[in-house]
C-alpha cells in the first residue's frame, strides 16, 4: 500500500498500514499522535517533539516495554482505559454533587460530544481528564497528598493542566478555614500548596528542557506551531474577527461547524455559570477564557474544541438539556453525526479538525 501524498508526515515512525493492524490500529498514527509515537520510541531527541508533555508518551513506552505490543496500540490502550475511569469519577461526581437522575445523561454527552473520538485516539485529553477527576475526587475526601500528586501529574499531561488549581482552590479553601479554627497551622500551610502542584510539574518538564539545551518553550511553540498565548481581551478580538470574516462557503464546512460548537460552548458557560456548584463553573469560565487565548496565528479555533474535552462541567450541561425528549434526540442525532463526520476527516488526515 503507497504511503500518503505527504509521507514526511509520519517522520521516523514505521506507518502500520497493511491488513487488519492497519485498518484497526494503523488509522490512529494521525498528527499530534506521530509526535507522541516519536518521544515513546525515542524519546526527546528533537525540539518539535518538546513541545509535547511527558506523561502520556512515557505510559505508552512503558506499556510496550511491559507487553511487547506495538507502541501505537499501547498508547490507544493508555487512552482507552482513562476514558473509562474518567466516565467512572465524572458518573460519582454529577450523582453526588449535582443529582443522580443527570449522571447517565453527563455520560452520554461525554460519548457523543463530536470531538469525543480524540478520547480513544493517541492523544492525551483522556489521561489529563482523568488526573483531573480524580484529583478533585480526592480533594473532596480531603486526601490531600494524593491530591496533589495528581495534580501533580497532571501538570506533566499537558499545558491545560494550569486551570486545575481553579479547580482544587474550592476545596482547599474550605479545609484551610476548618484548619484555622482547629488551629492546625502545618496543615493550614500544607493546604495552600496542593492546588499549585501542577505548576511544580510543569516546571519540572520546562526544566528538564532547559538542563537539554532547548530553546524556552514559547519560542518554540511560537517558531515551530505558530502558537502563542494572548490577552483575554485580545483573544476576544481574534476570535470576533476570524468568525466574521470566514466566508460562507461549502470548502468552509467544517471551519464553520466549528464555530457553532464553540459559541454552544459559550453560551452553555454563560448558563451554566447560574446554576452549576461554584467550583465547577469557575473552572469551566476560567478554562474557556484560557483556550481562547491560546490561539494559532490565522487559525484561532484549532484544538480549542479538542481541549474542551476536559471541560467536563459542559457535560453535565448537556445532561440538563438531555431530559427533554425532543433535545435529546436532536443532541444524539448531531453529536454521533458530527463525531463521525470529524473522525473521517481525522483518519483522512484533514488538518481542520486538529
Amino acid at each position: 500500500m503507497r504511503l500518503p501524498q505527504h509521507p514526511f508526515l509520519y517522520f521516523e515512525v514505521e506507518p502500520i498500514l497493511e491488513g487488519l493492524p492497519g485498518a484497526l490500529i494503523g488509522m490512529w498514527q494521525r498528527w499530534d499522535t506521530i509526535h507522541y509515537l516519536r518521544i515513546a520510541i525515542n524519546g526527546y531527541h528533537a525540539e518539535d517533539l518538546t513541545a509535547f508533555y511527558p506523561l502520556f508518551p512515557l505510559l505508552g513506552r512503558w506499556l510496550s516495554a511491559l507487553t511487547g505490543w506495538d507502541p501505537t496500540l499501547a498508547l490507544l490502550l493508555v487512552s482507552s482505559l482513562a476514558f473509562y475511569f474518567s466516565l467512572v469519577l465524572l458518573y460519582n461526581l454529577v450523582s453526588t454533587e449535582i443529582s443522580p437522575r443527570l449522571a447517565p445523561a453527563a455520560l452520554a454527552a461525554a460519548l457523543v460530544f463530536p470531538f469525543s473520538f480524540y478520547n480513544y485516539a493517541a492523544y492525551p485529553q483522556s489521561l489529563l481528564l482523568l488526573g483531573i477527576l480524580l484529583a478533585y475526587w480526592l480533594a473532596e475526601k480531603n486526601r490531600w497528598p494524593a491530591a496533589a500528586l495528581l495534580n501533580l501529574l497532571a501538570g506533566l499531561t499537558h499545558s491545560t493542566a494550569a486551570l486545575l488549581t481553579v479547580l482544587l482552590a474550592w476545596p482547599a479553601l474550605r479545609r484551610w478555614r476548618a484548619a484555622r479554627q482547629e488551629r492546625a497551622q502545618p496543615l493550614r500551610f500544607a493546604l495552600l500548596l496542593v492546588p499549585f502542584t501542577n505548576f511544580l510539574g510543569m516546571a519540572l518538564f520546562l526544566a528538564f528542557r532547559h538542563a537539554a539545551g532547548w530553546p524556552p518553550y514559547p519560542d518554540t511553540l511560537a517558531r515551530l506551531y505558530n502558537r502563542s498565548l494572548s490577552p483575554p481581551w485580545e483573544a476576544a478580538v481574534i476570535y470576533f474577527n476570524y468568525i466574521t470574516h470566514l466566508p460562507f462557503q461549502v470548502t468552509y464546512l467544517v471551519p464553520w461547524i466549528g464555530v457553532i460548537l464553540f459559541l454552544l460552548v459559550l453560551g452553555l458557560t454563560i448558563w451554566g455559570w447560574r446554576w452549576l456548584p461554584r467550583p465547577l463553573g469557575w473552572y469551566q469560565a476560567a478554562l474557556l477564557v484560557f483556550l481562547m487565548s491560546n490561539t494559532i496565528a490565522g487559525h484561532p479555533m484549532i484544538a480549542f474544541l479538542r481541549y474542551c474535552l476536559i471541560m467536563f462541567p459542559l457535560y453535565i450541561e448537556i445532561a440538563r438539556l438531555w431530559q427533554r425528549p425532543r433535545l435529546r434526540l436532536l443532541i444524539f442525532t448531531l453529536g454521533l453525526v458530527l463525531a463521525l463526520l470529524l473522525s473521517a476527516m481525522f483518519f483522512m488526515w484533514r488538518g481542520d479538525v486538529i
